[in-house]
């Protein structure tokens, strides 16, 4: 959840190829193109609200060389920098920005096991604890007025809190999977094709199908998740236990 320079920063060629897989494997057929996403393409994504800023401020791990002095960053709307953005996307999405720089970006849904907010006037405290790190960033909503800023702060907080109540309905998965052809596979045979595309670089089939953008735009939400990047390697870890079982 650290600040990154979207204009600089490029997913590697390993993580590009397993969301080309991935978009395939979830009925997209030949995965297309994707431009990077950047914060103000996100209105062009999905649809969803979006809240100015007048601060923002984290305090993080701390440095090797002073490890009880935690670091600490605070953010404020400007003329010179551009205006700070919240902004909640209806997937649930998460991003605070500020111009072309990413400050927070995660899922909001899955986010409801390490993830505690206080709201206190025009203000949202937010705390976050994943395997033994902790940190805590916090928001202060601009507005006319004292009111008006409370008043967003507010929306901003139930809107939060409907993603983070949300109970996902259990599905129940099977062990086997249908191809197109109507046989049969094994879980294992689809992980060792999935990886033995990714490894090799085979070319995918090339099938139409009408949700390709759609799954271009996923994919990009996808890639601003910081948290995306560890989902991809676990994804793959898994991949490889079921081959080897």
């Amino acid at each position: 959840m650290r600040s990154a320079q979207l204009t600089h920063t490029a997913p590697s060629q390993r993580l590009s190829r397993l969301c080309g897989v991935m978009a395939e494997a979830a009925g997209g057929g030949t995965s297309q193109s994707c431009d990077p996403a950047t914060p103000t393409d996100l209105r062009g994504i999905e649809q969803g609200e979006s809240w100015i800023l007048k601060k923002y401020g984290r305090v993080g791990r701390p440095r090797d060389k002073d490890k009880h002095q935690p670091q600490k960053r605070v953010y404020e709307s400007n003329g010179e920098s551009g205006s700070i953005t919240l902004t909640i996307l209806n997937t649930g999405h998460f991003f605070i920005y500020q111009g072309q720089t990413l400050l927070e970006g995660f899922s909001l849904i899955s986010a409801k096991s390490w993830l505690k907010i206080e709201k206190k006037f025009d203000w949202l405290l937010f705390g976050s604890g994943i395997k033994e790190e902790f940190r805590v960033f916090r928001v202060q909503f601009a507005g006319d007025s004292k009111d008006k800023a409370q008043e967003k702060c507010d929306i901003c907080f139930q809107k939060i809190n409907n993603f983070l109540h949300i109970q996902n309905e259990s599905v129940q998965e099977s062990s086997q999977g249908i191809s197109e052809q109507g046989h049969r596979i094994t879980m294992t045979q689809m992980a060792q094709g999935i990886v033995s595309k990714q490894v090799n670089g085979a070319d995918t089939i090339n099938v139409y199908h009408p949700l390709n953008e759609e799954l271009c735009s996923f994919l990009r939400l996808c890639l601003l998740d910081q948290n995306f990047p560890g989902f991809v390697e676990a994804v793959e870890k898994e991949l490889y236990k079921l081959i080897k079982n």
